[in-house]
């Protein structure tokens, strides 16, 4: 089964270099397109078993612990 998506991941990536454009290099905003693509792939293939934190419309950057921040 392909849950990956040519077409949607060409889209996230426009819509990125759009808000790179608009948003500027620094922000975060050009990676919410890419990070949303890749999170409801990842869904379709895992399904609601586990959380997914991502950078998208209800989320932000996160904090982990240790040395791999």
């Amino acid at each position: 089964m392909n849950f990956f998506n040519d077409a949607n991941f060409i889209a996230a990536v426009e819509q990125s270099f759009k808000m790179y454009k608009e948003h500027g290099a620094r922000s975060t905003a050009k990676l919410k397109p890419i990070h949303t693509f890749f999170a409801e792939t990842l869904k379709s293939i895992f399904g609601n078993q586990y959380e997914y934190h991502y950078i998208g419309a209800d989320f932000g950057e996160m904090t982990m612990l240790g040395e791999a921040k």
